[in-house]
């Protein structure tokens, strides 16, 4: 229902960040985003483990895989939701946290898999 999507919304936006923005580049051009050598674990469960990754631009890219696979942490990882554990993530060879969040976030797309916004048709959450 209506109410309890509005408490998940609202315990979401309560969330404090591991990654604070601070004054960066401003990423002026995208010209690549590297994974070298990138490794995450959540509570010493190994997710992804020295994993290599270069998307150049223009390049667009899919990443599919079994659930607990790495996907979700991938992604997390590229708009530096969260750092790796070991490696590095590497915009224009330059490491991710050289840049300000907004101008990373500004650059970098999107399409998950599953949207879903409400559960009710729109025209009834609109009513």
């Amino acid at each position: 229902n209506l109410i309890n999507q509005t408490t998940v919304m609202c315990d979401f936006w309560n969330i404090n960040p591991e990654i604070f923005d601070k004054p960066g580049d401003t990423l002026s051009d995208f010209n690549n985003l590297e994974f070298r050598n990138v490794s995450f674990e959540y509570n010493n469960l190994s997710v992804l483990k020295d994993s290599n990754l270069k998307i150049s631009t223009g390049e667009t890219i899919a990443i599919i895989g079994e659930s607990g696979s790495g996907k979700s942490t991938s992604t997390n990882l590229i708009f530096n939701l969260i750092s790796p554990s070991k490696g590095q993530v590497l915009i224009n060879n330059k490491p991710i946290d050289d840049f300000s969040l907004c101008a990373l976030r500004k650059k970098i797309g999107i399409v998950p898999q599953n949207i879903r916004l409400f559960e009710n048709k729109t025209i009834t959450v609109i009513r």
